[in-house]
């Protein structure tokens, strides 16, 4: 999700849509991969809370989050989630129906990323000086690989 002390965008929605699932209740519960927490120590977690709607059937908030356009599929870990296609779904639908930070992203933009990361850039990206085998594409493109704008150049 957007991060709230950088004031980004969607950042409060976010914040609303998980205190909607989550807060006061006690049918809340965690599900973790291998990985518990990300480089800067953040707790990272499937989330699954009882639907406020239909409380016969439960709901993981992660999804429902991208779904609505309020976060982007992120995963900082080697490995891919197990939910990385249900989260991949959910952020091309709301992509396709322009949702929430999606209203706004040129898809058809040129960028670059590298053989082996997870951001995509800007041609002129200090980050990307080092690299050997430079792979252009577009921000859609990126996306759909489940790359993750660069902090420094794609903001």
């Amino acid at each position: 999700t957007p991060e709230i002390k950088e004031k980004q965008a969607f950042a409060i929605e976010a914040k609303e849509c998980c205190k909607k699932y989550c807060k006061d209740r006690e049918d809340v519960f965690l599900v973790f991969e291998q990985e518990k927490e990300d480089h800067y120590g953040r707790l990272l977690a499937h989330v699954y809370a009882l639907n406020p709607e239909d409380e016969s059937t439960s709901v993981l908030v992660n999804a429902a989050e991208v779904a609505l356009g309020f976060a982007r599929y992120y995963h900082p870990g080697e490995k891919d989630l197990s939910t990385k296609e249900l989260l991949m779904d959910c952020q091309r639908v709301a992509r396709d129906e322009k949702r929430g930070q999606w209203a706004d992203i040129e898809e058809a933009v040129a960028c670059t990323i590298t053989f082996h990361g997870k951001c995509y850039h800007d041609a002129a990206c200090d980050n990307l000086k080092k690299t050997k085998r430079p792979i252009h594409t577009t921000v859609g493109e990126a996306l759909d690989k489940g790359l993750s704008p660069c902090r420094d150049c794609m903001t």
